[in-house]
Formats: structure tokens, sequence, C-alpha cells
């Protein structure tokens, strides 16, 4: 009974569906609100041409944000809510996966690849974000899913384009990086003179319909680009080869699983020049592309331009499951199934479905709140870290800040609360430190961001610290008294 429900293709893909949903889903909540979750989640209450303009101004479009601000609206902002959509974006994500490797390799390159996806702690941890990278990886399958059925099968050909179409449309607005899913469908389709010949029409409709929808966000991605170039960005340039070595590792939980996938990379190379064959494998072909070219790519851009970051590399790693999926299977053809069970193995012991996004915001909120009494004067800084601090302060008013566009409403609040989220010490005055009974400093990468802010130092020479507290990878809070 069991193996014959297996044997059908839509059983395999809804178990992997709902595996993911479970294994993924039964931590969603345990890690804090941080990061930029609380940036998507307080710009996302905001009216929709509000969210347009506002989220024009940073690192990627607002499709992911207009999708959270309907979201929001049904069921609120709790933690649960807020990453329930990249959840379920996941979950879909695999769907595709297994139906690439199904339908272009075999059943068994589908169901090991699915399984790595769901396995991948990077995987877990964005499944488990609000943010818009699941977003991104869901529109990147379901694009190369329609991208592989359009140039190899002619049964629906005409549907698979267009929802190739749109989903591309939406990948470029859901996130800047995804402009390298198109240029490998397009330099795929151009490299080979046939698919140039046969497909030359659909082509030019392509290009024309996603520059026709895109036209409205055009200038603002010339700005981007223009600012990213000329002003450099906030990540930084990789320090040499090894980096790569370090993503792949990221990719695959741990040194050993990442040593393996990469010998079992090399292997297939050797062999592929070694016994190469006159017919053409186009699924090899292409996976291979979607996972070399943007990685490879973006890795030596990020010397100049540095965007080497793993969640930007989103759209690569679908296409890395696959091709690790595929390879593992093709390199002892008679034992095709031993070093693909050893990778999931590998993946499997080394999965953690709780895995920390080592900032334990919610912690560190409530420790000040737990420390500060009638008073006390509370500064923060960063000020990157004023939503996030006003999200677990007191979310009804976080949520009634949402139509105001400069934040004035919700620093008021805090302010009248004696508590300060500033970036320099200037911004507080004398009169407001010799009313206060004690300082409790917040201090948020302080030093990075703001490198001088002349927080710490001015505190340390006026008053005495008395207590303080560590929350690894995330802050300090220096609890002062007046000496």
């Amino acid at each position: 009974m069991l193996s014959k429900l297996l044997a059908k293709p839509v059983s395999i893909t809804l178990l992997l569906i709902i595996a993911n949903f479970i294994f993924k889903g039964v931590f969603l909540s345990s890690n804090s609100i941080a990061g930029d979750e609380p940036f998507s989640i307080f710009h996302a209450q905001m009216d929709v041409s509000t969210i347009i303009d506002v989220i024009a101004k940073g690192n990627n479009p607002p499709l992911y944000e207009l999708i959270l601000h309907f979201w929001i609206k049904l069921f609120g902002v709790s933690e649960f809510s807020t990453r329930l959509p990249s959840l379920i974006f996941s979950s879909i994500t695999v769907g595709f996966i297994y139906k690439i490797g199904r339908n272009h390799f075999n059943k068994s390159v589908g169901i090991i690849a699915g399984l790595l996806f769901i396995l991948s702690n990077y995987q877990v941890l964005l499944a488990h974000e609000s943010r818009v990278y699941a977003l991104v990886g869901m529109l990147t399958a379901i694009s190369m899913f329609h991208f592989f059925e359009f140039i190899t099968k002619s049964k629906n050909r005409n549907r698979s384009l267009i929802v190739m179409i749109f989903s591309n449309i939406f990948l470029i607005y859901s996130h800047y990086m995804s402009f390298f899913i198109l240029i490998v469908q397009l330099i795929y389709v151009l490299s080979k003179s046939d698919l140039r010949i046969k497909f030359k029409k659909e082509i030019v409709t392509a290009i024309g319909v996603i520059f026709i929808f895109y036209l409205p966000n055009i200038n603002v991605l010339i700005w981007r680009f223009q600012d990213s170039s000329s002003n450099g960005t906030w990540i930084k340039a990789p320090n040499g080869v090894e980096d790569l070595y370090f993503m792949i590792w990221k990719f695959t939980n741990a040194p050993i699983t990442a040593v393996v996938a990469i010998v079992i990379l090399l292997a297939a190379g050797i062999k592929y020049f070694v016994t190469r064959r006159n017919t053409e494998d186009r699924p090899s072909q292409i996976v291979l592309l979607w996972f070399l070219l943007p990685f490879v790519t973006m890795f030596i851009i990020s010397f100049w331009v540095p965007m080497f970051l793993d969640r930007y590399l989103m759209i690569t790693t679908i296409g890395f499951y696959i091709l690790l999926a595929h390879v593992a299977s093709s390199l002892i053809p008679r034992f095709n199934l031993i070093i693909p069970s050893i990778l999931v193995i590998l993946f499997a012991v080394t999965s953690r479905p709780n895995a920390s996004n080592n900032r334990d915001s919610k912690g560190a909120i409530s420790k000040v709140l737990e420390m500060k009494r009638d008073g006390d004067l509370v500064l923060i800084c960063s000020t990157r870290f004023d939503i996030n601090f006003m999200y677990y302060y007191d979310q009804n008013k976080f949520r009634a800040c949402h139509n105001d566009h400069t934040k004035e409403v919700m620093y008021a609040y805090l302010n009248a609360q004696n508590i300060f989220p500033i970036h320099k010490i200037s911004q507080i005055d004398s009169t407001q430190f010799s009313l206060a009974k004690r300082v409790i400093y917040l201090d948020v990468a302080a030093d990075y961001d703001f490198p001088k802010n002349g927080i710490k130092s001015y505190l340390d020479a006026n008053f005495d610290l008395v207590d303080n507290h560590h929350f690894p990878k995330l802050s300090f809070i220096y609890e002062y008294e007046w000496r």
C-alpha cells in the first residue's frame, strides 16, 4: 500500500512539502524577532503607497513587505504569524525542487535534493525569518522549473513561458540579486544555436514583457546600482578563495558535509571530462550554470562591490542541492544510492530544526526592562535597534506607530518613558543626565554602526559601572550609577 502511494509523484511532492512544514515549523518562534525582521514587520504595517516609497530607499524592492502587509492585517504581528509566510514559501519550494529533479533527472534525484533542502540549517533559518529570502527561493524554484519545462517539452509550452515570465517579474520585485536568474536563463538559451533560433520570438516577448512590468522600478534600480558602486555596501569584501568553502559550509551544515560535497562535485567534474559523451545533457548543463554563474560572479564582483552574502545567494542554493543530488547519484551508476544516502545522513545528523539566529534581542530587551526603575535613563545604540526594542517593549504601541512615516510617534513615546535610542552622546544633554538616578546603556554593535558615538567613554568618565550583562553576538547592557 505504501509503495503504491509513494509511486505517485503527487504523493511524494505532498510528503516532502508536509515534512518541510513540520520539520521547520516546530521551532518557528524559538528565535527572537531580530536583525532586519523588525524593519520588514514595522514598515509592512504602513499603507501600500508608503511601503513602496520607503522600501525603495533600502536594499530590496517592496514585494515581500506588500505581501506581509496584507498578511498582518489578517493575522497580526506575533513571531509565529509574521514568520509563517516564510515557512509556507519554503515548503512550496521543496515541492518544485522535487519536480525539477523528477522530471529532468529521475525520481531519486528529486527526493534527495528535496531532503537536502529540508535538512539544511541555512534553509531552516531563512524559513524562520520574517524576510524576503524564502520568497526568493520559492520564486526561483518556480521560475527554473518552468524554464526547464519550456525548453525541454513541447506540451504546455506557452503556459510554461507565461508562468516563467511572471515568476521572474515577481523575483526581481523581491530582490535585486534575483536578476541573476534571468541572466542564467538568457545566457543558456543564447548559447545554444538551436534554442536561439527556435525561441527567438519567445525571447523577445519575455524580455519585452518583463521590461514593461519593471519600468516603475527602473529608476530605483539604477539609483541603487550607482549608490552601491560609488559608496559601497555594509557587506565586507571576501578574504579570499577560502570564502567559497565557508559559503558551501553554510549551505551544508558542517565542515565534514561541506568537504564531502566539494569532493563529490570535483569527482563528478573529473569523471565528466574523462568520459565525455557526444550527447548533450541539457538538464545537467542548466543546473550547473544555475549554481556556478551567480555563485562565482557574485564572489568576484564582491572584491569591488561586496555582495557575497549567504542570504543573497539563496537563488543559487536551489540549483546547488539539485546539482549535488544529481552528481552524487551519477558517480557510481551500479550503486547509485550509496553516495546520496551518505550525503542525506550527514545532513540529517548535522541538521538543527531549532537553529539559533544568535540574536537574543527578546532576552536583552527583557533584561533592560527588568533592570529599569523609576527615574532611570535608558540609552540605546545603535539606533538601528529602535524598532526591535519597540517590538518587545510595547507591541500595541509598535502597531500604533505604523502610519507615522518618520517614527516620531514611536520616539516620543519612548522618550516619555526616559528611553532614548541615540547614535552619539551629544543627543543627550547634561540636564537629562543630572535628573537620572541611574543610567542603563544597551549597546547593540554601537561601535560598529557608529564608531565615534562617544557614549561608553562618556559614561565611564562620569559614572561608576556597577554591573553589566552580555548577550553573545548581539549586545552588552551596562548599569551605571553616580559617583
